[in-house]
């Protein structure tokens, strides 16, 4: 066995002891000038990731289309931010440290943390890593859809200069089906396909979500929907 396959499974072993679900890792070669633009051009030092996923309770995603369901919403939102999100951040923190202990950088991505308030987004995409990892694909609702879980999920990333397995991503599994973009209550998704190449608004115009999310917020107190997590197909 390889030293970077070696390394690889310890990283592997140890996440999932510590509770993911989902890992993989990949180089980030290809998606170099995306990562440059999105956040600190300094990132592209850390050419490799490794991301983790943590399946989701399926009793609370199972009520989230039922918006009169006031306690679940809250309870879907205290699970994601104060539960799974700091759980993945301890779990990418040590992986972080298990990397430096084999003489390499490694940087754990915030799993939930807005570095652009003005676009809404962080430094760098969990579903970017994960997509190029195989984990899953990047589907009409600009989630990471996975072949067990579906969107389901929380992630996690690691970046890295240790070298590390390439996995392929997976190709786009949702054909025709749009019923994501359909059921979206701020109608937020325009239905194309990802692609690298373009930007995020010309599949998820983001504002009509944000506002939604906060007229929820000021109705019960938290931003919760998912009504595009609970609805996809797959993972149900």
């Amino acid at each position: 066995m390889s030293v970077t396959k070696k390394r690889f499974n310890e990283l592997k072993k140890l996440a999932e002891e510590l509770g993911v679900d989902l890992v993989s890792s990949t180089s980030l070669h290809e998606a170099k000038d995306f990562i440059a633009k999105q956040g600190d051009k300094n990132l592209v030092q850390l050419p490799y990731a490794i991301s983790i996923a943590i399946h989701l309770p399926e009793p609370v995603v199972n009520e989230l289309s039922n918006t009169e369901n006031v306690q679940n919403l809250l309870t879907y939102d205290y699970i994601v931010y104060n539960m799974v999100n700091p759980t993945l951040d301890r779990i990418t923190t040590r992986l972080a440290q298990k990397i430096q202990s084999y003489g390499f950088n490694a940087l754990p991505i915030p799993s939930s943390h807005r570095t652009d308030e003005t676009n809404l987004k962080g430094i760098f995409s969990h579903k970017l890593a994960a997509h190029l990892s195989g984990l899953g694909w990047i589907g009409k609702s600009c989630l990471l859809v996975t072949p067990d879980f579906g969107p389901r999920l929380r992630l996690g990333t690691v970046l890295t200069d240790l070298p590390l397995p390439n996995n392929e991503p997976l190709r786009d599994n949702c054909g025709q089906c749009s019923i994501c973009v359909d059921n979206c209550p701020s109608k937020a998704f325009t239905g194309k396909s990802f692609n690298i190449n373009e930007p995020r608004e010309v599949r998820y115009k983001f504002q009509k979500c944000e506002k939604y999310r906060n007229k929820i917020k000021d109705k019960i107190g938290c931003r919760s929907c998912g009504i595009c997590v609970q609805i996809c197909p797959r993972g149900r």
